[in-house]
């Protein structure tokens, strides 16, 4: 007994079992979590060894090569790649995608606490991690500026209680970073003239500060009936009790070769927000967070915020936010789909002309989606949107298989028979065909959803299994609901062909006959199609990587020569004064500028509903003629695309590889 012929005998059976899985399915609908794209667990691990105050080459000579040299033995390794610079040495891992990265980090740790006593002393606490950078290891999902009528560069506290501390309390939140703005420190700035003239040794100095700020458990002490817990309690308490440490016997002091005070540490960048200092913020989530769930919530405690009157003043400009990109792209996807749908029921009733009928074969659609969320939502995988664009594939081709079964059941009922047995004998016919053609379908996507492991594979890997279980979900329809809703829902008689019908058939047939007595011209026709494409294929610019939207337009500072921060402050200053006035000329809702030892720029956020090309373009053109000439410094207008790269839009690069640095910078 086929499964169609079980459907129009077991109607209830038949209907329970739809109904718990669209049950099911509406459950996951609402349950499912929503991600921008799949999670992807990259082969990398980054080694990070803090050595601050060194040089280059003693990094790469103390550290870094003896790292090289004790992690090439890590199984599964394919690429090792470092970097040196004054303050630490960074070891970056690549490994095969199909590595377990779990026990690949344990491997990597266990080989660098071995390592560890080959190091210098003066290194920091060692990283091993999934980023260059520790503080980035999770992922991004919000970032934003804080600017302020009053100096920010002192308020440290203030922010950090109510700013960070209650975004950190939303639920999912792993880290909220703040940049631009520091905690006090105690700082002992030596003075190498009183130490010479007190013959005093500066690593002496050293010791003593680090020996005499500590606190020590010392054990417990028990008598008879009474248990004392002991310590030692040597901190500094003051700055007065560290200005006034003891160095040496004949009492000098540490006042006497050192200024000691209490204060911020200098920034060695700066920012702006319409012309104010300007405070980073930056939010992370868990690898198991809903990423639109918790940027909602940070967006409800930001707004809270405006009713406190210790922050009276201070704007919080979110310029990234994963979240609101998330819903936006689902929501535009979602209702393509729907439109998709809504097409694909016109056509249905154009060429079906019942209404009962047209319902009939498009309760596939829906159902099909449903049962595929649900199967989304069982893997313990998020709703992106590659699974929501496979989703869109498949709904033009959810409807033919039940337009297959739908019209060979009403063939037999125009040849006599009653409904019943048309249904069963209709849908037993097709059924085999029905079945090869979706399968047909589904073994096209396979080699992509079993495909060698690599980020891009992944991402098609996403968008293949999604367009399979929907084209599975819309077979099983075909099989089930088809029939059975056929036998029990439609009883009125077919209805003859229209005129429309009969010309399309009798052309049909014409065509066919005329390729069956010139066989030989299909082929040939189908050659020259395909040939007519190797030419535009050749041509067309192959690029794999993404383009990502912008929301800004961003003016990037080149200085002729190295400047000092407040110089470089002077002179964005000044172009942020000269595009001021435009605003509303630039569609711009807010100017923010960035100034550092290493690169500066300016970026001009679009106002709502204008981030989009044509605005953007026009926003460019214009500030091209805004920026004023400065000597020594070149103003470029970046064009759209990934700013911080230099190589952007470039097609070759190249390496020098060589075992000696000196050599290679020659």
């Amino acid at each position: 007994m086929t499964l169609p012929e079980i459907a129009v005998r077991r109607p209830i059976t038949t209907t329970m079992l739809l109904v718990s899985l669209v049950v099911l399915g509406m459950v996951a609908v609402l349950r499912i979590p929503l991600g921008f794209l799949p999670e992807v667990n990259r082969p990398y691990l980054f080694v990070l060894v803090p050595y601050p105050n060194a040089t280059p080459e003693q990094v790469e000579r103390t550290i870094v090569r003896p790292l090289e040299e004790g992690l090439g033995a890590v199984k599964g390794l394919q690429n090792m790649w470092s970097s040196c610079d004054r303050e630490n040495g960074v070891v970056r891992l690549e490994f095969d995608w199909s590595r377990n990265m779990s026990l690949a980090r344990v491997e990597v740790q266990e080989k660098v606490d071995r390592l560890k006593r080959d190091l210098p002393d003066g290194i920091g606490d060692v990283v091993v991690g999934s980023s260059w950078d520790s503080r980035e290891a999770d992922e991004t999902i919000l970032e934003g500026r804080l600017s302020s009528n009053r100096d920010l560069s002192e308020s440290y506290d203030l922010l950090d209680r109510k700013v960070v501390k209650p975004l950190e309390r939303v639920p999912g939140v792993a880290l909220v970073r703040m940049d631009g703005v520091n905690p006090r420190e105690v700082r002992v700035n030596l003075r190498v003239q009183d130490l010479e003239s007190h013959a005093m040794d500066i690593r002496e100095v050293t010791r003593l500060l680090r020996t005499m700020n500590f606190d020590q458990s010392l054990g417990k002490l028990r008598e008879p009936s009474t248990s004392y817990t002991l310590r030692t309690v040597g901190t500094f308490r003051s700055l007065e009790e560290i200005q006034n440490l003891v160095l040496r016997a004949d009492g000098l002091r540490l006042r006497d070769v050192a200024e000691v005070v209490y204060q911020e540490p200098p920034l060695e960048y700066g920012r702006h927000l319409d012309g104010r200092f300007a405070v980073g913020v930056s939010v992370s989530k868990d690898a198991s967070a809903n990423s639109v769930e918790i940027c909602r919530q940070v967006r409800e405690r930001v707004a809270e915020m405006d009713g406190d009157p210790e922050l009276e003043g201070l704007n919080f400009l979110i310029w990234f936010d994963q979240g609101k990109e998330i819903e936006k792209t689902l929501r535009d996807l979602a209702l393509t789909g729907v439109f998709g749908a809504l097409f694909a029921g016109v056509v249905l009733f154009l060429f079906l002309r019942r209404v009962s009928m047209t319902l009939v074969a498009s309760l596939c659609i829906p159902f099909s989606l449903i049962v595929t969320c649900g199967a989304i939502w069982a893997q313990g995988k998020t709703l992106n949107t590659l699974s929501l664009l496979g989703l869109i594939v498949g709904v033009g081709m959810l409807v033919d298989n039940a337009v297959v079964v739908m019209e060979n059941i009403f063939r037999h009922r125009e040849e006599g028979l009653d409904r019943i047995e048309a249904t069963r004998t209709g849908a037993r016919e097709v059924s085999l065909a029905v079945s090869a053609a979706t399968l047909t379908s589904v073994i096209v996507f396979l080699p992509v959803v079993f495909n060698r492991p690599s980020e891009m594979n992944i991402y098609l890997r996403e968008l293949g299994l999604t367009v399979c279980m929907t084209l599975l979900a819309s077979l099983f329809v075909s099989q089930t609901l088809i029939p059975m809703a056929t036998s029990r829902l439609i009883h009125a008689a077919p209805r003859p062909k229209g005129r429309l019908m009969r010309g399309l058939e009798e052309r049909y047939v014409r065509l066919l006959r005329f390729n069956l007595r010139h066989r030989w011209l299909t082929p040939v026709i189908g050659i020259t199609v395909i040939a007519s494409t190797v030419y535009p294929f050749m041509r067309i610019d192959k690029n794999f990587d993404t383009n990502e939207a912008d929301a800004f337009v961003q003016v990037r500072y080149e200085f002729s020569e190295e400047l000092n921060l407040e110089r470089k402050e002077a002179i964005v200053a000044r172009v942020e004064a000269i595009l001021e006035p435009h605003r509303a000329e630039l569609s711009t809702k807010s100017i923010y500028s960035f100034w550092g030892s290493g690169w500066s720029f300016t970026r001009l956020y679009m106002e709502d509903g204008k981030a989009n090309d044509r605005v953007m373009n026009r926003t460019r053109a214009r500030l091209r003629a805004l920026l004023p000439e400065i000597p020594g410094l070149k103003l470029e207008v970046q064009d759209a695309g990934n700013m911080w790269r230099h190589d952007r839009g470039k097609r070759i690069a190249f390496q020098l590889v060589g075992e000696d640095t000196e050599v290679l910078a020659r």
